[in-house]
């Protein structure tokens, strides 16, 4: 991974990743157009930024849904 990311958010349905980003703000603007049902930005903040890193839901027919948050070990930020 590029050392200048930081983190990169994960959307996962049915086994296959559907959307990622490097940004919480743009995700759930993204995962609000695809999935009206996508719960709040503070709950996908409560949970990906706790210790679990995952958040697990399903929307109303039943899909299940997976967010991941992993953080890149080698990243040393913007260099001025």
């Amino acid at each position: 991974m590029n050392k200048r990311v930081k983190e990169v958010i994960v959307l996962i349905q049915n086994n296959q990743i559907v959307y990622a980003d490097t940004n919480l703000n743009t995700f759930f603007k993204v995962m609000k157009a695809l999935e009206p049902t996508t719960p709040s930005k503070e709950t996908l903040r409560k949970k990906l930024y706790g210790k679990s890193r995952f958040y697990f839901f399903t929307n109303e027919l039943g899909t299940p849904f997976q967010i991941c948050r992993y953080e890149n070990p080698n990243y040393v930020g913007l260099k001025k």
